[in-house]
């Protein structure tokens, strides 16, 4: 994982790694960034080190710092799988597209109603927004 050293970047990483390990998958390793960074080559060459235990890296980007962190990959050889969401491959500030046309993206419905597969953590987020603004 190479994800924002943020609540976004901590609750996608831990839902998703959760739904890689729940199938049978592992995490080899979670690089995390400040939001206001736009130099990812610490954190880049940290996961091409774990290359041979590794078969994609899953990006959670949604800072205006997604194009310098594909172009370092591109630089930097990472030609493994990239897997991302919506929000970081749709990012206003990437205006180089095609340094994300091989990512794989997953767009996924986020439903405000209280929903059976909210984590606790997002049935009291919901739970803390309909008590202040309703429904």
């Amino acid at each position: 994982f190479l994800v924002t050293a943020n609540e976004y970047g901590k609750a996608i990483q831990a839902e998703v790694a959760r739904a890689i390990v729940e199938r049978g998958g592992s995490v080899v390793l979670v690089e995390t960034y400040d939001q206001a960074v736009s130099d990812f080559r610490t954190q880049i060459t940290r996961i091409k080190a774990e290359d041979a235990h590794t078969d994609a890296l899953v990006v959670i980007n949604a800072t205006n710092s997604v194009e310098p962190m594909f172009r370092q990959l591109k630089q930097l050889g990472f030609d493994k799988q990239i897997v991302a969401d919506t929000f970081t491959v749709s990012n206003p500030s990437l205006k180089d597209t095609t340094l994300v046309e091989h990512v794989a993206f997953v767009d996924y419905p986020i439903s405000s109603n209280p929903v059976d597969t909210d984590s606790p953590q997002l049935a009291d987020v919901k739970k803390e927004y309909f008590s202040r603004y309703g429904s």
